[in-house]
């Protein structure tokens, strides 16, 4: 749904910003495009607060399940271990995401 409407919004944007973006042919002989990273982030940019957060949720759900992210640093298990104790030692400090998305979205829908 939001690729969808950030396509909708790079279509209809300046193409200046198409400086690494290539057509090529599919299997079918159709044109197909591909956008530019200038223009994947011009068109984010372009969309409100909230459909900016659904589409972070969606990237950071689908590398949740990905496993390119398998090791983790030394410096990177430190700090999320002392987080964690943090939140052991003081459950309250933490905002539940359900809340917090609600906040956001009452505040800047």
């Amino acid at each position: 749904m939001y690729s969808e409407k950030l396509a909708y919004y790079l279509k209809h944007t300046d193409k200046s910003y198409s400086e690494h973006a290539t057509t090529y042919l599919d299997k079918d002989n159709a044109m197909q495009y591909i956008m530019s990273k200038n223009e994947i982030v011009y068109g984010i940019r372009r969309l409100n607060v909230i459909e900016r957060l659904n589409i972070i949720t969606d990237i950071w759900d689908e590398i949740k399940e990905s496993q390119e992210l398998e090791t983790v640093s030394e410096d990177d298990s430190r700090v999320l271990l002392n987080r964690l104790a943090n939140y052991r030692s003081n459950p309250d400090s933490a905002t539940d995401w359900a809340e917090l998305r609600q906040e956001i979205h009452s505040k800047y829908a």
